[in-house]
């Protein structure tokens, strides 16, 4: 990689990068991997990433979706080019798309981080406000932690509403051509939470369980050019008879715990119609609770002002 140090009136450090074309290619396959790992994509034999995306999700054009991953994977290398150490990592800045084989131009502003010279070695202290957590902070970490461990059971048949889960079968298809990654025998979906298209959803939602309907939708895409474009997609779904769901989360009561004082906290228990949620969350002792944990880790987060010498 070629890198041009520049100084700048602030104190910051512009570089001027242009990266080869092995470099190039190499951070592309990085990206590509972590995009595999982040999507689940399961590899086959003699298949590249880029074709099992575009077989399992209609992707046509990868490189174009981690192209920024893989830029920021270029930034490292221009770093340890000038042998420099940032205050804070700093982002790349281009004017053109990065493709494989081919040199990549692009800037890089960095601050240094600062070095400082003791004048003594007496001790330093410093004064700190106390760290707090409050009750809302504690009911918010409960609260995700609960998110985590919602279950579905089964609810009493009715017509989709937004909001409502119900396990659908799809068979989707562009210009006749099957996708795969759109297909499925069964598949938990929630309506109005942003996961497919309005248009999808807007079929979906008023549909009878057992009811089959097919429809067309559109949503965004990326042509072989990387350039936004409308999909259009030809659906076929059904709700399956026997599996509209309902989403719970194990509620939250408060529990005396065997020995009283400031360590009395409060703990999840699984509704009682819910009979897979599990009976308490993984690794939490009666006599603690998931309140007393939530906190610990909220002030974990401080940051650490112990008194320097």
């Amino acid at each position: 990689m070629k890198v041009t140090q520049r100084k700048l009136d602030d104190g910051k450090l512009r570089l001027e990068c242009v990266a080869t074309p092995v470099e190039v290619n190499e951070v592309l396959q990085n990206a590509y991997i972590q995009f595999a790992q982040q999507m689940g994509l399961r590899p086959e034999k003699d298949k590249t990433v880029a074709q099992v995306a575009e077989e399992q999700m209609g992707i046509k054009n990868l490189d174009s979706i981690v192209q920024e991953q893989a830029i920021e994977g270029l930034v490292p290398y221009a770093i340890d080019k000038k042998n420099l150490t940032p205050a804070y990592p700093p982002k790349a800045e281009h004017d053109r798309a990065i493709a494989r084989d081919r040199e990549f131009a692009f800037t890089v502003v960095v601050l240094p981080k600062p070095n400082y010279e003791l004048s003594s070695y007496e001790p330093v202290s410093i004064t700190v406000q106390p760290f707090e957590v409050s009750e809302d902070e504690v009911q918010r970490h409960m609260d995700e932690t609960a998110e985590h461990y919602a279950e579905y059971v089964a609810d009493d048949p009715h017509p989709v509403a937004k909001g409502d889960s119900v396990k659908v079968k799809l068979e989707c298809s562009e210009d006749g051509k099957p996708m795969p990654g759109l297909t499925t025998e069964g598949r938990t979906y929630t309506t109005g939470a942003g996961y497919m298209p309005d248009g999808f959803d807007e079929n979906i939602i008023g549909m009878n369980v057992g009811e089959t309907k097919e429809f067309t939708f559109e949503g965004p895409s990326l042509d072989d050019d990387g350039n936004e474009c409308t999909q259009k997609v030809e659906c076929r779904a059904t709700v399956h008879a026997d599996v509209q769901v309902g989403r719970r989360l194990p509620q939250q009561h408060s529990r005396e715990p065997r020995e009283a004082g400031p360590r009395a906290v409060r703990r999840l228990q699984p509704p009682a119609r819910c009979e897979r949620a599990r009976p308490s969350l993984p690794g939490q002792h009666r006599r603690r609770g998931l309140r007393g944990n939530a906190r610990a880790a909220d002030e974990q987060r401080a940051p650490d002002c112990s008194a320097a010498g």
